[in-house]
């Protein structure tokens, strides 16, 4: 309603200039105790956490395709990060859930028929052109005009568990093939990266992903931005 907003929050109405939506995450548990450590020790946002673990030792569990970026994060305000690569959380529970029995009969692996795909006829290409360090989108391209008529996604996966498995390139993550693009005048600034940007400032002044350019600006439009930073520096 013009320069405000009205809400009815139990009958009361309630006005206001600003609204911060605060929808929460809720994350899968994986390891044993999780839930009894978790802001003991345990943590799921970098960005927001990353502080309490200044000068200290961290281990980083993978399970995004952000991880990475996350891991850069805290090598710079950490005394040192391990990091377990990218592991689903499926993946994750059933083995930390697994018992001796279990792992035993992991060396006696059952023999599963072998199901046809309609990769099949493509995968010694794919490979080749892999090993010849031919990059994975020509590759895509190439196949699809060698005839393959599949689900392109179904394709994408395979060129991207090959590479993984047998050339340990992990780069490609999810939709690795597809690219959003914006105009050049558009210049797209995600909340991650303007609260890096906040939290790193005492390191140096680091820019972060070009936000430096336009820290001014974005606090002109939206007053939580300098709030946020006057809380974090007045401590």
């Amino acid at each position: 309603m013009g320069d405000y907003y009205i809400f009815n929050v139990e009958n009361e109405f309630v006005e206001a200039r600003r609204v911060i939506l605060a929808n929460g995450l809720s994350k899968n548990k994986v390891l044993e105790r999780e839930n009894e450590f978790l802001d003991k020790g345990v943590s799921y946002c970098a960005t927001c956490d990353g502080p309490l673990y200044r000068k200290k030792q961290v281990l980083v569990i993978e399970d995004s395709a952000h991880a990475e970026e996350d891991v850069n994060y805290l090598s710079e305000i950490c005394d040192k990060v391990y990091e377990i690569q990218r592991i689903k959380l499926v993946t994750a529970r059933k083995y930390v859930q697994m018992t001796e029995e279990d792992i035993r009969l992991l060396d006696s692996p059952k023999n599963y028929k072998k199901r046809k795909t309609v990769v099949d006829d493509y995968l010694n290409i794919i490979y080749k052109m892999l090993y010849d360090k031919i990059d994975p989108a020509v590759i895509l391209s190439y196949v699809l005009r060698m005839g393959y008529d599949g689900n392109l996604k179904t394709l994408e996966n395979y060129i991207a568990v090959l590479a993984k498995n047998n050339f340990n390139n992990s780069a490609l993550h999810i939709n690795w093939a597809y690219k959003t693009e914006y105009p050049k005048e558009i210049t797209v600034s995600k909340c991650h990266q303007i609260l890096s940007s906040i939290l790193r400032k005492s390191s140096g002044n680091i820019d972060t992903d070009g936000i430096k350019e336009y820290i001014e600006i974005i606090k002109n439009y939206y007053e939580i931005v300098s709030l946020l930073e006057d809380a974090y520096y007045s401590r």
